[in-house]
């Protein structure tokens, strides 16, 4: 019997409001978010520690699973769509992805592991 690949990671959406951004440019609080991360944990070469990503998706996304600290659980390739998919599988365990966009909104994904 073969295995489906899973993976378990935590998001942050954040919609871009009526004001908007140009087409090809990510809105600027994403961008602020990401690199936040990114200087704080990733620079250092250390990995984003659950909590504290939970921290910041509490407080900033905009994806019902913002409540829960953006966690999504374990979920199998093939169940989220696109982009959202191509990031949380090209993730390095630890790390987050860049900010990227779907049809849903700018999203900064944490992969937290994989198995098979």
């Amino acid at each position: 019997m073969k295995f489906k690949k899973h993976i378990q990671g935590s998001s942050l959406l954040y919609r871009v409001k009526s004001w908007g951004t140009k087409d090809g440019l990510m809105c600027s609080e994403i961008n602020g978010i990401g690199l936040a991360i990114e200087l704080h944990w990733l620079s250092n070469g250390d990995k984003v520690p659950p909590a504290e990503f939970a921290k910041v998706a509490t407080e900033y996304s905009e994806c019902p699973s913002g409540k829960e600290g953006g966690d999504l659980g374990w979920f199998l390739r093939g169940k989220m769509a696109g982009p959202f998919q191509d990031a949380a599988f090209s993730t390095p365990i630890g790390a987050t992805s860049v900010p990227f966009k779907s049809t849903h909104g700018y999203h900064i994904i944490l992969c937290e592991g994989r198995k098979n």
